[in-house]
C-alpha cells in the first residue's frame, strides 16, 4: 500500500475524532429529539384573535391513532380556543418549511373530527391556508405536518387572525369592471351564494360577482380559465332573474367562451370554484385573474370579407353592429372616399338578380367613410361608388345598380383614423320579375328547354287560386300553346316549390290540368297530354314564403302522344291463330302499377282453340321484354303473369310453356324501342317484317310440332292454350 494512501486514511480518522469533539454530525448521525408538542397531548395552546407563533417539525413523530394511519406525516399540534365567533384564517406559508396542516376538534386522537373550512392557497393547489368558521369557546387543534431531517429548514410559522368575506361576495356589491378588456382580479376565499342565485352543478358555493358594460358592442371573449375556477357570464338586475349568456368551465369541457355584447347592455360575471356538492366537496380558493379580451374582426382583412348575401334564406336587406377599434389597413388598399385607409372593415354582398344595392352607415358611432369595389384582391380594386356624410350626422351612404352575380365589396372605415362604434345597413330592391302576372307569362315552344325567372319579388295576382292547394303568394307564369296533340314533361327544380297546368284565358277562371307541390329533393316532373291548339299556362310558386323564394327554372320536354294502347284498358284486341299487328311506344309511359318497364303498350287477345302458341318480337333489333298475363281487367296490378321472356338469342331457344285454357283470357304488356320493328313470328315461317318510320309488330301463331318450338332473337314466350282463353300480351322497352 503506497505512502499516499496511509495519508489520506490518517486525515480522514483526524477529522472524524475533531468532529466528534465539536458535536458536528458524522457518518452516524444522531437522532433529533422530538419538539417539545410533537405529542397530541402536548398540543402547544396559542391564544387570541390574531398572532403567530414559531415553532420546528424536525424530529417529529407521529403517534398511534393519528390522522392518516399508515400514511401519516410527522406533525406537531397546537391548540386554539375561539375568543369570539367569526371567520378566522390560519396561515402556515410564511416559514422556512412550509407544512401540511389540518385543523381538528376533539380530545383524543381516535375522536378528531375536521369542522367545515375553506381552503384559501396562495395557488390553485399548493399552501396551507384555511379559514375556519369558528364558535366562540370552542377548541380547535392545528396539526402541522410534513419531515425535515435538519434544525433550521424545519422551522414553522403558523399565523392566525380575523377573515373578511371578500368585497364583491354579494350580487349588490359587484365590482365594476371597466375597458373592452376588463380583468376580473381578486379571490373568492369563504365567499357565499345569496338566495336564488344561479349555480352550476359543480358549484362550490363560493361565488363572487363583477359587473360590466361596454361601451360599444364589440365581440368579447373570455379564455380558458384555471382548471378550479367556473366563470358565468349573466344579463339581468336580481339573482333570481338572470339568464346565462356564456360560461368557461373546464368541468364541462368548456376552455373559453364567446358572445356578442351590445353597448350599454350589463353583464354580471360570477366567479365560482369547481367543487362537488353531492359530496359536501368544496375546491380551493386562491386569488384569481381572469382576462377578458376583445375579439378581433376576421374582417379587418379584405380577404375575410363577412357576406352579407350568403344566408339561408338569403337576406334581402339587413343591418349589423360591429366595431373598428383594433382594425387594421392593409398594403396597397385604396383611400376610401378620399380618406387614406387606417381601421377599415370589409363585406361582400352579390345580388342573385339585377337589383338596386342600398348600403349605409346611419347610426355609427364615429364619422365614416364608404366605397363598394369590385376585384380580387385589396391591391387591384376597381371602385364603383364612394360617399363621405352624405347620410347625415358623420354617416354615409350608397345606392348603386347591382348586376346579378357579381359579388361586391363594401369597405367602412372611420374618417381621418376615427374608430369605434360602426354600423352598417344594406338593401336589395328587386323588381318584379318579367313573367309576375299571369298576362306577362313566358311563352315556351321548341321541343324542349329551359327558362328562368325568379320569386323573391314576385306577387299574388287577385283571383289566382291557391297553387295545389297552397295559399304561395310569389308565383311566375309560363305559357304553351300546342301546335299538335302531345305530351308536355314540365319539371320544377328548388326547395318549397309548386307547380301547377291550367287551361283558360284569365288568372280567375282556369282549371287545373295537373300539378304537384315538392317532396323532399327530388324535382317536380309532370307528364300533360296536349290537344291540338290548345294554351296551357304553368305556374310555379312557393311554400314557404321566408325559405321559398329562389331562382325558379323551368325545363320542359315535348313527346309525342301516347299510344291508343299504352293503358291496359286500352289494350289493342288481337285475334286469330296466328297475325301480326304494327305498332309502336313512342310516347308510351308507366300508366299502370307494377308496370315492369317504363313504357309499355298492351294487346288483347283470346285462344281461338286449344293448343301451344308463341308470341314474338324478334323482327325488332333492339332490346325488349314481353310479358303475358293472365285475365282481363281495367288495371295491371290485379292480374298474374303466366309467363316472361328476355333477350332469347337462338331459334332453338326454350321459352316457357304458355298453356292456355279454354275461355281464359290473357293480357300482354311490352314496349319496343322507338322507330324499331318487332315482330310475331309463325314458327312454320319466315318472321314478317315491317316496313315504316315507326313500326312495331307483335306476332302469333300455332307450333306445327311441339319439339319444334322456336325463340328468335328477342322476346318469344310461347304456352298451350285451351280454346276460347284469353290473354293480355304486353312489349316493355328494356332500354331507352
Amino acid at each position: 500500500m503506497g505512502v499516499a494512501m496511509w495519508r489520506y486514511r490518517g486525515l480522514v480518522v483526524v477529522l472524524l475524532l475533531v468532529g466528534a469533539l465539536l458535536g458536528v454530525p458524522g457518518r452516524a448521525d444522531a437522532a433529533l429529539a422530538p419538539p417539545p408538542n410533537d405529542a397530541f397531548a402536548d398540543a402547544q395552546v396559542v391564544t387570541g384573535t390574531s398572532g403567530s407563533v414559531d415553532g420546528n417539525i424536525a424530529g417529529a413523530t407521529t403517534e398511534p391513532g393519528e390522522p392518516g394511519g399508515d400514511t401519516a406525516q410527522p406533525s406537531i399540534w397546537y391548540r386554539w380556543t375561539a375568543p369570539q365567533s367569526g371567520l378566522y384564517r390560519f396561515d402556515a406559508t410564511t416559514g422556512v418549511f412550509k407544512p401540511g396542516m389540518a385543523v381538528y376538534t376533539g380530545t383524543l386522537l381516535s375522536t378528531l373530527q375536521r369542522p367545515a373550512t375553506d381552503w384559501c392557497p396562495p395557488t390553485a393547489y399548493d399552501g396551507a391556508v384555511y379559514v375556519l368558521p369558528a364558535t366562540a369557546g370552542t377548541s380547535y387543534v392545528l396539526s402541522l405536518t410534513g419531515y425535515s431531517a435538519n434544525v433550521a429548514p424545519g422551522a414553522t410559522t403558523l399565523r392566525w387572525g380575523p377573515h373578511a368575506r371578500p368585497a364583491n361576495d354579494a350580487f349588490a356589491a359587484a365590482t365594476v369592471v371597466t375597458t373592452l378588456e376588463p380583468v376580473l382580479a381578486g379571490d373568492n376565499c369563504a365567499a357565499t351564494a345569496e338566495s336564488g342565485e344561479p349555480l352550476d352543478e359543480y358549484t362550490s358555493r363560493r361565488t363572487v360577482w363583477f359587473s360590466w358594460a361596454p361601451g360599444v358592442t364589440v365581440r368579447e371573449a373570455v379564455r380558458d380559465v384555471p382548471q378550479h375556477l367556473i366563470v358565468t357570464v349573466y344579463t339581468g338586475s336580481s339573482p333570481g332573474a338572470l339568464t346565462r349568456v356564456a360560461r368557461s368551465a373546464s368541468v364541462h369541457g368548456e376552455y373559453g367562451t364567446e358572445f356578442t355584447a351590445p353597448a350599454g347592455t350589463t353583464y354580471r360575471i360570477q366567479v365560482d370554484s369547481q367543487g362537488s356538492p353531492p359530496f359536501g366537496i368544496v375546491g380551493p380558493q386562491p386569488p384569481f385573474r381572469v382576462s377578458m379580451i376583445k375579439l378581433p374582426h376576421c374582417n379587418d382583412a379584405f380577404s375575410c370579407a363577412i357576406g352579407l348575401t350568403s344566408g339561408v334564406p338569403l337576406p334581402l336587406s339587413g343591418s349589423e353592429l360591429t366595431d373598428n377599434i383594433g382594425a387594421t389597413a392593409e398594403a396597397g388598399e385604396p383611400a376610401h372616399a378620399g380618406s387614406t385607409a387606417s381601421h377599415s372593415l370589409w363585406w361582400q354582398l352579390t345580388p342573385p338578380v339585377g337589383a338596386t344595392v342600398t348600403v349605409s352607415t346611419a347610426g355609427s358611432g364615429i364619422d365614416t367613410v364608404l366605397a363598394v369595389y369590385t376585384g380580387a384582391t385589396v391591391d387591384a380594386l376597381t371602385g364603383v361608388v364612394a360617399d363621405d356624410d352624405s347620410a347625415g350626422a358623420g354617416a354615409s351612404r350608397v345606392s348603386f345598380p347591382g348586376v346579378g352575380g357579381r359579388t361586391y365589396f363594401v369597405a367602412v372605415d372611420g374618417r381621418s383614423g376615427a374608430s369605434g362604434q360602426v354600423k352598417i345597413t344594406w338593401q336589395l330592391d328587386i323588381p318584379a320579375p318579367p313573367n309576375d302576372m299571369f298576362a306577362a307569362a313566358t311563352v315556351i315552344s321548341g321541343a324542349q328547354g329551359t327558362s328562368k325567372s325568379y320569386t323573391w319579388s314576385a306577387t299574388k295576382e287577385a283571383g289566382e287560386p291557391a297553387h295545389e292547394g297552397v295559399p304561395g303568394g310569389r308565383s311566375v307564369w309560363w305559357r304553351h300553346t300546342a301546335s299538335a296533340a302531345g305530351r308536355l314533361h314540365p319539371v320544377a327544380s328548388g326547395d318549397y316549390t309548386t307547380l301547377s297546368v291550367y287551361r283558360g284565358s284569365t288568372v280567375g277562371a282556369l282549371t287545373r290540368v295537373t300539378g304537384a307541390r315538392q317532396a323532399g329533393l327530388a324535382p317536380i316532373v309532370l307528364d300533360v297530354d296536349l290537344l291540338a291548339g290548345e294554351t296551357y299556362s304553368i305556374a310555379v310558386d312557393v311554400t314557404d314564403l321566408v325559405y321559398g323564394p329562389d331562382i325558379a327554372e323551368l325545363t320542359w320536354s315535348l313527346f309525342p302522344p301516347r299510344p291508343l294502347n299504352d293503358y291496359v284498358a286500352n289494350a289493342t284486341p288481337i285475334s286469330g291463330s296466328s297475325g301480326a299487328v304494327d305498332g309502336h311506344d313512342v310516347g308510351g309511359t308507366t300508366s299502370e302499377v307494377d308496370e315492369p318497364l317504363d313504357s309499355s303498350v298492351f294487346y288483347r287477345w283470346t285462344a281461338p282453340s286449344s293448343g301451344l302458341y308463341v308470341f314474338d318480337t324478334i323482327t325488332g333489333d333492339f332490346d325488349t321484354q314481353l310479358w303475358i298475363y293472365h285475365g282481363w281487367g281495367t288495371s295491371l296490378a290485379p292480374l298474374p303473369p303466366v309467363t316472361i321472356n328476355d333477350n332469347a338469342v337462338t331459334l332453338r331457344d326454350d321459352p316457357d310453356d304458355f298453356r292456355g285454357v279454354v275461355g281464359a283470357d290473357h293480357t300482354s304488356a311490352g314496349r319496343i324501342l322507338r322507330g324499331r320493328r318487332a315482330g310475331l313470328h309463325h314458327p312454320a315461317g319466315r318472321p314478317r317484317e315491317h316496313a315504316g318510320p315507326l313500326p312495331a309488330a307483335l306476332g302469333i301463331g300455332r307450333l306445327v310440332a311441339p319439339a319444334e318450338r322456336r325463340l328468335r332473337r328477342g322476346a318469344g314466350p310461347h304456352r298451350r292454350f285451351r280454346v276460347g282463353e284469353r290473354a293480355a300480351v304486353g312489349q316493355h322497352r328494356r332500354g331507352r
